[in-house]
């Protein structure tokens, strides 16, 4: 048999003296947060009561979780901010643009290094200035080498290279063959919109929203503003950056 965990027993304590003892009255919930509250201690009870059961019988079916969660609900109450959700093509049109970095400018390691002595905040905001266009120029290089792998792939195959690509690719460099995938999906995603070479973004964000993007890019004012390429100087074109 096994022996009750302190665990439990503290939750199964705090559930009693929650029904037995009078509670405070100063905290206002709506009927809606109250039913959440219901439906989570509801849950709990009947989960205690299925982990207790489970001691003697073995696995059991566990009950199921309320859609509304009471941590979310205590989030919401304590002021916490819910994570952005971007679901329709116009607030993924906004969300990219305000990822946009000037790579007209040069990246300092020295933004990188703090200095009591100065502004913290300037320092914290041109630090991540710099952060973010070192991240801008990550996905240019990524979008690039994604291009560059899609036409040596064309080689290879009129080449008719006696074994597969992907064997010839991680036998002639040290890259992985999904991560490989990836460079080419997102130049495929992404080709023909240059707008789309400095922004502060990775890759799995823009691969994890490729349905997104495509419905964007299907819509004629956003692909034609995504068509444009903003300067992208050589690299012995660019100009060091004072400003924050």
């Amino acid at each position: 048999m096994f022996q009750e965990s302190n665990s439990t027993k503290e939750i199964q304590m705090e559930i009693q003296e929650c029904q037995v003892q009078p509670q405070p009255q100063n905290w206002s919930w709506s009927l809606e947060e109250s039913n959440i509250l219901i439906e989570n201690i509801s849950y709990y009870q009947r989960m205690i009561e299925t982990i207790e059961r489970a001691k003697s019988l073995g696995p059991v079916k566990l009950p199921k979780a309320p859609k509304r969660k009471v941590q979310d609900l205590f989030k919401e109450k304590l002021g916490k901010k819910k994570k952005q959700t971007i679901t329709t093509p116009e607030e993924l049109h906004t969300f990219l643009i305000s990822r946009k970095a000037d790579l007209s400018k040069t990246i300092s390691r020295q933004k990188f290094i703090f200095n009591r002595e100065k502004n913290p905040v300037k320092q914290l905001q041109e630090a991540y200035k710099h952060l973010g266009r070192h991240n801008a120029q990550g996905m240019l290089f990524n979008i690039l080498f994604g291009d560059f792998l899609n036409a040596l792939r064309d080689w290879f195959i009129s080449a008719k290279v006696n074994t597969t690509w992907d064997t010839w690719l991680s036998t002639k460099i040290d890259i992985s063959i999904p991560h490989a995938r990836k460079l080419r999906q997102l130049a495929n995603l992404l080709k023909g919109f240059k707008g789309f070479l400095n922004i502060n973004v990775s890759i799995n964000d823009i691969l994890s929203k490729q349905e997104l993007i495509k419905q964007m890019l299907a819509i004629d004012q956003f692909a034609t503003f995504w068509r444009q390429v903003d300067y992208i100087p050589a690299d012995d074109e660019l100009t060091p950056s004072q400003e924050v």
